[in-house]
């Protein structure tokens, strides 16, 4: 006789829910704002616009050198030269209520506070075509 040796899967037997790694939840959250076009960052509504493949590598090759230090919070990328040519692609191909960010006289004067989360977001969702697994449509 053929004993059933099929078991009935005991709550120890469950598989447990496995947690994100931040990592994970940030790729995630920057292909949401990918697929959306925006990012909204205390209450402004900032859209991406279209890129060149170019200006695409370009921000992709410059975010995935200092990517660590984005993750450490260490910011002193922001005064470097190379830097400057990054920041121009994003102030030009980034809108808010439709005009060229870089066309806004002063806007990070008036609105310091989103200046670090604009730039940390547009750089992982430009990039983010780039990131394997990704859709590249």
């Amino acid at each position: 006789m053929i004993e059933d040796q099929s078991q009935e899967e005991t709550p120890e037997a469950k598989q447990l829910p496995v947690e994100k790694t931040e990592a994970e939840l940030a790729k995630e959250q920057m292909k949401a704002i990918h697929d959306d076009g925006f990012a909204e960052i205390n209450g402004r509504k900032y859209t991406f616009t279209v890129m060149t493949h170019e200006q695409r590598r370009r921000v992709f090759a410059y975010y995935s050198s200092i990517g660590p230090q984005v993750q450490a919070q260490n910011f002193s990328f922001l005064s470097t030269p190379e830097f400057q040519g990054i920041e121009k692609i994003l102030l030009d191909r980034m809108t808010l209520d439709g005009m060229q960010i870089s066309k806004i006289d002063g806007h990070f004067e008036k609105h310091p506070s989103d200046y670090v989360t604009f730039i940390c977001c547009a750089l992982g969702v430009i990039s983010y075509p780039f990131f394997p697994e990704s859709p590249t449509s």
